[in-house]
């Protein structure tokens, strides 16, 4: 790695550049509060009864689990909804709302970590995760890092929600410490990425591999999010890494900690097995291959005791999923098409094509195209079958590990071509990719000020107090802009067709929620009169509908 040391210093220094950029997107704080109505501000009181409705939730939550329920209690809108203006403590069915402004980010998801982290009491030997898609190989190290950052002081653990009711910008710390944790990951990540791809074709294909990589809007936007997948893929990616170098229980190891991250992830305990496999099945290190597989299983059994412990409580997802297949040719073909696209870029996939054409036929390549497309085949069809996770850019999420291989081999593939090729190449995967990640990434830097901002501006000019303002779900910090609630009529409604009788004089809505307005028959009952749409640059547009900074907002005025 001596010679590979200039490269991948600059790739790793890029990839610090690129997770910087953005990385206190959507974080609650301050600038929140000033929004809320001045009777309502998180004072002790305010914060203790907040906490006490959070706690009854959540033993909700914990009941349907224990019960196998097929649905969490519903904190959604079911029907139509009326709220009168001029509250000062938010009503019951805004209560979530405002704690959320609080206490969340953008991103619905990244929440999940810190409820899992919430229940846990160290000091009693309590760490039962309440959702298994957080895995223990995430959740307890993240845990364990933001338990060594509150010795430093930089952010403050307390066991105590309303702490943070009352001063969110310790929340929005928390956050952002566990963005840096991420950030961390992507560092390793792209560090791995070089290896592997220097071992197949020297330091031009590791570079070439992390610019793929780096380039792919899914992982430009992962990335920046709090959640298992990169972490998980991490090691997966590692294991491979380490099965191509013959270390078998080292591959085992790190396949237990992926797996052990994402469940889905288990088919990657046979890599020691497919590298002894591709090497000949050498008789004197078949006992080093089993051995691996045995460490993976017995990592990732440690890092998910509740897994055997108390498995109806901790596998309920996987009791109340089943029956939702999103199985089928289209839907795989779709994945590998046009989501694809959406994933890395049109560029990218082209060169994945050719990496794996490339890598199919090389006898070097072979671990690495194997775990690649199998691990994709075996996770697709498990989540399609079993959890119906397959719609969407986002879905790729889901499959980062293949999405980090894939770039390896199209690294690989780009090395060995002749120089005119090569510049073709790379030059198509900057002119095509560049783009694209720098959308996700502008909208990122610009969320303070962006369409949520403009929007709430929009409708404190032009909406007098007391007007109607129709709402297709209760305000999110993912979907709506924080502004002043208590000063309308709000009108929350689960179908369109609800408003066809007294309809709102004004609609506030998401992307989602304006597309089934305009497929409704009410649609002819509104005018649009404000589109905020998110920074796109030049044929880039956010194509990713789990990325929540700066969604498309639009504002309708009734026509009556």
């Amino acid at each position: 790695m001596r010679g590979a040391r200039p490269a991948l210093l600059s790739v790793l220094a890029l990839g610090l550049a690129q997770g910087l950029i953005g990385i206190r997107w959507g974080l609650p704080g301050p600038s929140r509060v000033a929004a809320f109505p001045p009777a309502f501000q998180p004072s002790l009181e305010n914060a203790l009864e907040m906490t006490q409705r959070w706690q009854k939730l959540y033993e909700g939550i914990e009941a349907a689990h224990k019960s196998l329920a097929p649905e969490e209690p519903v904190t959604y809108v079911q029907g139509r909804e009326e709220i009168p203006p001029g509250w000062s403590f938010p009503p019951d069915k805004l209560l979530n709302s405002y704690r959320s402004f609080l206490l969340r980010t953008e991103n619905p998801d990244e929440q999940k970590s810190f409820v899992v982290l919430a229940r846990m009491r160290p000091w009693r030997f309590q760490f039962e995760p309440l959702f298994i898609q957080y895995g223990g190989a995430f959740i307890y190290p993240l845990g364990a890092y933001l338990e060594l950052l509150s010795w430093t002081r930089a952010v403050h653990v307390v066991p105590d929600m309303a702490y943070y009711l009352r001063d969110p910008a310790q929340m929005g710390r928390l956050f952002l410490a566990a963005r840096v944790f991420m950030l961390l990951c992507q560092l390793a990540t792209l560090y791995v990425v070089f290896d592997l791809g220097a071992m197949l074709g020297g330091e031009l294909a590791g570079a070439a591999a992390c610019l793929l990589f780096m380039l792919c809007p899914i992982v430009a936007v992962t990335s920046h999010i709090v959640k298992p997948h990169p972490w998980a893929a991490l090691w997966i990616v590692a294991a491979a890494r380490w099965a191509a170098r013959k270390n078998y229980p080292m591959a085992g190891l790190a396949a237990g900690l992926g797996a052990g991250a994402n469940f889905a992830f288990g088919i990657f305990f046979a890599l020691p097995w497919l590298a002894w496999l591709l090497d000949g099945r050498k008789k004197d290190e078949l006992k080093r291959a089993a051995l691996g597989t045995i460490l993976g299983i017995a990592v990732f059994l440690a890092l998910n005791p509740y897994a055997l412990l108390a498995r109806r409580d901790f596998l309920w997802e996987t009791t109340v999923y089943p029956g939702s297949s999103g199985a089928s040719w289209s839907s795989l073909l779709a994945l590998l098409g046009p989501r694809l696209v959406g994933a890395a870029g049109l560029a990218a996939a082209l060169c994945f094509l050719w990496g794996l054409a490339d890598g199919f036929k090389r006898r070097e390549a072979r671990l690495v195209w194997w775990t690649a497309v199998g691990g994709l085949a075996v996770t697709w069809a498990l989540i399609a079958t079993r959890w119906g996770f397959v719609g969407g850019v986002g879905a790729w999420r889901f499959f980062y590990p293949a999405v980090a291989l894939f770039c390896v081999l199209a690294g690989a593939a780009i090395a060995r071509a002749p120089k005119w090729a090569r510049g073709v190449a790379l030059a198509a995967i900057l002119i095509d990719g560049a783009p694209r990640c720098v959308v996700y990434l502008r909208n990122m830097a610009w969320d303070a000020g962006g369409t949520r901002a403009r929007a709430a501006a929009w409708i404190d000019e032009n909406a007098p107090a007391g007007a109607s303002l129709g709402l297709a779900r209760y305000p999110q910090p993912a979907t709506s802009p924080v502004m002043r609630y208590d000063k309308y009529r709000l009108v929350v409604y689960s179908d369109p067709a609800l408003l066809e009788k007294d309809p709102p004089r004004f609609l506030l809505l998401d992307d989602s929620g304006a597309s089934e307005l305009e497929r409704s028959a009410a649609a002819p009952l509104y005018a649009l009169v404000d589109d905020e749409k998110p920074y796109g640059f030049l044929w880039a547009r956010v194509e990713d509908e789990t990325f929540f900074a700066n969604p498309r907002l639009r504002i309708y005025r009734s026509k009556a």
